[in-house]
């Protein structure tokens, strides 16, 4: 959990709550691409592990895709 004195001195004090909110936009966006590209990497290994071993994981507890990230590119 992060504590208000681990902010502290984070930013500049006389930012703007626009330039606040803009830069965490972009530090989402950066978490939200590091998220996809890490799916990326493990869901092929995952699928073969299913395939070798497909009563080794029950479907309870499956939760890839609880959090999935949504594509940004028009389907």
């Amino acid at each position: 959990m992060i504590r208000k004195s681990d902010l502290e001195g984070a930013l500049p004090e006389d930012i703007t709550l626009s330039e606040t909110l803009r830069l965490l936009a972009e530090e989402l966006t950066n978490c939200t691409d590091t998220l996809r590209e890490t799916h990326n990497l493990i869901a092929p290994q995952l699928d073969e592990l299913e395939r070798r071993y497909p009563n080794a994981v029950r479907l309870s507890d499956d939760q890839r895709s609880l959090g999935r990230a949504q594509s940004r590119d028009p389907a």
